[in-house]
């Protein structure tokens, strides 16, 4: 099984894709801290919704590896 990325690399691929979120969504994404922050995880995957695209998908399905 492969390693997951570190977190702070995710997030920081995030915040680099350019993308404006909304509120609730940037509230979330600037509080997850640790892997275990996985209340703030899930709330911004569910807000992140109008997030699309490639690398969307991808740092999505990354993020989610940490809710398991």
């Amino acid at each position: 099984m492969p390693t997951k990325r570190p977190l702070d690399k995710i997030l920081n691929d995030i915040l680099r894709s350019g993308f404006t979120f909304d509120e609730e969504a940037q509230y979330q994404l600037l509080h997850i801290k640790l892997p275990t922050d996985k209340f703030y995880i899930r709330s911004f995957l569910g807000n992140a919704k109008n997030w699309r695209g490639h690398e969307a998908r991808t740092l999505k399905a990354e993020l989610r590896e940490y809710l398991k």
